[in-house]
């Protein structure tokens, strides 16, 4: 390989390890797709097939990304103990290699893709553990056919990579935690939410004629998924009556927001409803959702709506016909 060929390789070499390393850091992503690391890893590493595996509960190694290898091995669960080689590589500090000859059978023997011969053996396998303090939480192997592919390769580069996989299974895990935890703290609010909303009693109290009427509407607009206008003088209860539609109707168990709007600033006041993108204006240095996203699947109280700046009025008319959620900045509406 001539100069500028070898250097135009390590260019896009370096590219490819950029990019899994920006993705890594991205906090919106969640999760880091571990494919991204291998198609780095094979500007590096020249394998045939490549696999990187997750420790399970149960101590076994399910694979969660994989090239070359068959299909079906993505679905199955290999036991260290069954398979030295990986026994081997899960217990080392350091990146392992097997030579061409060593005796230990090679767990992906005959199920490498592209291989026309399913019972030609991989002569060239290297791997290390991943690990996150210390503890070991799943492996990366690397096969080839041709005897000393990985003569060139050394264990510090093998072991970078193992290390940023590591890193991309931390992520996920903590991805997988915080998703489990918003989950339950969600229940537990829905819970509160209903205990509170039967101790409060959001009905209207009264024995009049039109105390009943109150009632009567309340119970009829509660069934329906229409938009309600709430009319009154200020003290009469137009709060008590939005709360009892929410408790009445079917999203009873999801949140109530309540908006102020006389209260919101004319500046702010289209973000703070319909939420912004990032660089949309000064100061808007994230993405953000607004009270209607927030309010998804539950019920939003409008409190003084009549004050809002007319230049929003077309946008939240907008939403109350279609339901179609454009956020400031945004061509695209969510609904």
């Amino acid at each position: 390989m001539d100069r500028p060929t070898e250097h135009y390789a390590q260019c896009r070499a370096l590219d490819a390890l950029l990019g899994f390393a920006t993705d890594l850091c991205d906090q919106e992503a969640g999760r880091v797709g571990y494919d991204s690391l291998l198609g780095a890893v094979q500007h590096f590493i020249p394998f045939d097939a490549a696999a990187v595996m997750v420790v399970n509960t149960d101590g076994s190694l399910s694979q969660v990304a994989g090239k070359g290898l068959a299909p079906e091995l993505a679905g199955q669960h290999l036991v260290p103990s069954e398979h030295p080689r990986l026994q081997r590589i899960l217990e080392a500090r350091d990146p392992i290699r097997f030579s061409y000859d060593c005796p230990l059978p090679d767990p992906f023997d005959g199920r490498l893709l592209g291989d026309n011969d399913a019972t030609r053996a991989v002569h060239s396998c290297m791997g290390t553990a991943l690990r996150i303090e210390g503890h070991v939480v799943g492996a990366l192997t690397v096969d080839a056919f041709r005897d000393g592919a990985f003569g060139g390769i050394s264990d510090k580069a093998m072991a970078t990579f193992g290390a940023l996989l590591a890193a991309a299974v931390r992520n996920a895990r903590l991805a997988d935690r915080l998703a489990a935890l918003s989950s339950h703290q969600q229940l537990i609010v829905n819970q509160l939410s209903r205990e509170a909303s039967e101790r409060s009693g959001n009905v209207f109290v009264g024995t009049s004629p039109l105390a009943q009427k109150v009632r009567d509407d309340i119970e009829l607009v509660a069934d329906t998924e229409l938009a309600v206008l709430i009319t009154g003088e200020t003290g009469v209860g137009k709060e008590v009556v939005a709360r009892a539609v929410h408790a009445q109707s079917l999203r009873r168990d999801k949140q109530l927001i309540y908006v102020n709007c006389a209260a919101l600033p004319e500046t702010i006041a289209e973000s703070e409803l319909f939420g912004h993108v990032r660089g949309a204006f000064t100061g808007a240095s994230d993405n953000r959702a607004g009270k209607f996203e927030v309010a998804n699947g539950g019920t939003i109280f409008l409190d003084e709506v009549g004050e809002l700046p007319l230049a929003i009025q077309p946008k939240l008319l907008r939403i109350l016909q279609t339901g179609e959620v454009q956020r400031v900045g945004s061509d695209q509406t969510t609904t």
